[in-house]
């Protein structure tokens, strides 16, 4: 695996993309319904490890479940008053990761040896050229939405997983 950054932890992108590329709509997630396992999936990949969004994905989570427990949650936003209760702000990607990258493998129950990037568009933009995993609830059909995963090179990844489920698929990519 070739990676694209100089940190000490693997960065990894999650999320549920539709066949069209869709991930949002209206500031939510586009499905009707949510897709079987992929909360349970989304909680075990990501626990006990630091996530880092975008104020839009923040603010799409009920307040009752802000902030996700049991990882440290970090919020990007330009906005220097932003109050992200529970979690740390950023100005940018860059400062998140450095600000990870600056502490210890394991503190405080957090395990720093990944790094999820969990949404939205433009935090994934920015993250997809440094990511070296993806893991992606591939949704087996198009629909509406406002919000898209970033276009990426396929040939530029190796799939390692995939559990087929009715709906969607959960994949495994690698950069290779």
């Amino acid at each position: 695996m070739t990676k694209n950054h100089n940190y000490d932890f693997e960065i990894v992108l999650i999320a549920a993309v539709a066949q069209n590329g869709v991930i949002g709509r209206d500031g939510d997630l586009p499905w009707s319904k949510p897709l079987i396992g992929d909360l349970k999936r989304f909680t075990e990949l990501t626990k006990p490890h630091p996530i880092i969004m975008g104020s839009n994905t923040w603010e799409s989570i009920p307040k009752a479940y802000r902030p996700l427990p049991d990882r440290l949650n970090m919020v990007l936003t330009s906005n220097e008053n932003y109050d992200a209760s529970g979690a740390y702000v950023r100005e940018s990607l860059e400062d998140a990761l450095e600000s990870i990258d600056e502490r210890d493998p394991f503190i405080g129950g957090i395990n720093y040896q990944q790094v999820f990037i969990i949404g939205g568009a433009r935090v994934y933009a920015e993250a997809l050229p440094l990511a070296d995993r993806l893991e992606l609830t591939e949704v087996k059909f198009n629909i509406e939405g406002d919000t898209f995963f970033p276009d990426y090179n396929k040939d530029g990844w190796k799939e390692i997983a995939r559990i087929e489920k009715e709906t969607h698929d959960f994949v495994t990519y690698l950069r290779k």
